[in-house]
C-alpha cells in the first residue's frame, strides 16, 4: 500500500509559522533547496513566470534584470524538509518516517487518474505514494 501525503503534512505549530531575514547559513541552504526541488517555490509577484530567485542572508531576490523584489521571510517548515534526489547521499531509505521528504524526481504513475488520491513513484528510492488532493 502506498504512503499517502496529505496537503497539511508539513504544518508545524501553525501552518503560517515563518522565519525572517537575516537568514543564517543553514536557513539559506534550506531555502535554496526548497527553491530548487519544491513545486511550491517562492516567485516574484512582478515576474511570476521567472522561477529563479536567489537566496541571501537578507532575503529571497528576484533575478530579473532591474527587479528590486525581495521576500524577507520563508515558512518555518522548510527547515525540516529533506529531499530524495538522484544523489545517493540524499536519498530516502524505505522504512524511515516519510513526513518530511520531497521526492524531487517523482512522477505521476497514472495520468488518467481523476480520483482524490493521485499516485506517484520516486525513481530514486522506489517509494510509491499518493498525494491527497482534497
Amino acid at each position: 500500500m502506498p504512503y499517502t501525503l496529505k496537503p497539511d503534512q508539513w504544518d508545524v505549530k501553525t501552518p503560517n509559522e515563518r522565519i525572517t531575514a537575516p537568514f543564517t547559513p543553514a536557513q539559506m541552504e534550506a531555502i535554496a533547496n526548497w527553491q530548487r526541488w519544491s513545486a511550491c517555490r517562492s516567485t516574484c509577484p512582478v515576474h511570476p513566470d521567472l522561477a529563479d530567485m536567489t537566496v541571501s542572508s537578507d532575503g529571497i531576490r528576484c533575478t530579473a534584470e532591474g527587479c528590486a523584489h525581495v521576500k524577507d521571510w520563508a515558512y518555518a517548515f522548510i527547515l525540516k524538509v529533506k529531499y530524495c534526489t538522484a544523489d545517493a547521499r540524499s536519498r530516502y531509505v524505505p522504512g524511515e518516517p516519510t513526513e518530511d521528504w520531497i521526492h524531487a524526481n517523482a512522477t505521476q504513475t497514472d495520468t488518467d487518474d481523476t480520483t482524490r488520491f493521485i499516485p506517484f513513484h520516486c525513481p530514486n528510492c522506489g517509494l510509491r505514494f499518493e498525494i491527497d488532493c482534497e
